[in-house]
């Protein structure tokens, strides 16, 4: 039937209808085969190329390879080649070099967002401890610069006993006046430190909140220290300042033991009065204090290091071994 068609397109080229007015016979039937298989090969070529994965490039190019290796329909007498159907093959080969540019690309992308992530979080966290840093220096800042800071305590304080240097503190409450009747607690800060670490700011300071919290505060004021001091030895400080301190608190209330929080080298010189006097001590704290100092790297240890006149360690002078 085919051959019959073909004939006839090559003889008779042009034929009459009834009607009288010429027609042009359709194509052979082998081109019309020849037009869909091309068509049919391209759909399905571009419809495998779209979802398959990198795995599938062995398939696709064993495929094409195959596709290619068809042999192609045998043209009828008088009928050239249709060069669609190479135009196909190259589509194809096109398509996959597409589809694998594509697939590279997709990963490349998956991998930048991951690392910008990534940089986006190191940077946050740079920029938060340059925030905490800025806040510390701020905060610094405010305490070194706010009245108060210089010399005198932040609350408000009379004066109760005095001895040479030495000034006992009385903190008052918001309208000027003491909180008799409270129970009494005495500060001993160290002779080589201003009081007013115990009564450093509004709102930083631990003398005022103990006051705050409902109790009778005092704080030993020794001054500041200078050569005439070199001489002052712990018995000097322990059964000198201290014990008529405590006692001149004891006066003051009318208890015969009050609490008594020492700090630093204020706290070996209460822990001291405090075991030779237990009576009169009702409660004792300590703050960053040396308690044994036959310790190396007690104060003892450390003067005898540094070659202080006067001082040994086996039997020191400042401080208790």
């Amino acid at each position: 039937m085919a051959r019959r068609a073909t004939a006839v397109a090559a003889h008779v080229p042009d034929l009459h209808g009834f009607d009288g007015q010429e027609r042009r016979l359709p194509r052979s039937l082998g081109q019309r085969d020849a037009r869909l298989a091309a068509r049919r090969q391209g759909v399905s070529e571009s419809t495998s190329a779209v979802g398959r994965g990198p795995g599938d490039s062995g398939r696709r190019q064993a495929r094409s390879n195959s596709i290619r290796a068809a042999p192609a329909r045998r043209a009828g007498p008088g009928l050239a080649p249709d060069p669609r159907r190479a135009q196909g093959g190259e589509e194809t080969r096109r398509q996959e070099s597409c589809a694998g540019e594509a697939t590279q690309g997709t990963a490349v992308n998956e991998a930048e967002p991951e690392q910008e992530r990534d940089q986006k979080r190191e940077l946050e966290a740079l920029i938060e401890l340059s925030r905490r840093g800025r806040a510390k220096l701020e905060r610094l800042h405010e305490v070194l610069t706010t009245p108060g800071h210089y010399g005198t305590g932040a609350t408000p304080a009379a004066v109760v006993y005095r001895e040479n240097k030495l000034r006992l503190l009385r903190l008052l409450d918001e309208t000027g006046k003491p909180r008799a009747g409270k129970p009494p607690v005495l500060f001993v800060p160290a002779p080589v430190s201003r009081y007013f670490i115990m009564d450093l700011l509004p709102g930083r300071s631990f003398a005022g909140y103990v006051a705050a919290a409902g109790f009778d505060v005092y704080i030993a004021d020794f001054g500041t220290p200078s050569r005439e001091d070199r001489f002052a030895d712990l018995d000097y400080y322990v059964e000198g300042l201290v014990r008529r301190s405590v006692r001149a608190v004891s006066a003051l209330t009318d208890e015969e033991a009050i609490n008594v929080v020492g700090y630093c080298l204020g706290g070996t010189l209460s822990l001291l009065y405090a075991a030779l006097h237990p009576e009169t001590v009702r409660r004792l704290v300590l703050l960053t204090t040396s308690v044994d100092g036959d310790v190396e790297g007690g104060i003892p240890w450390v003067a005898a290091r540094m070659g202080l006149a006067g001082e040994d360690y086996d039997n020191p002078r400042l401080v208790p071994a």
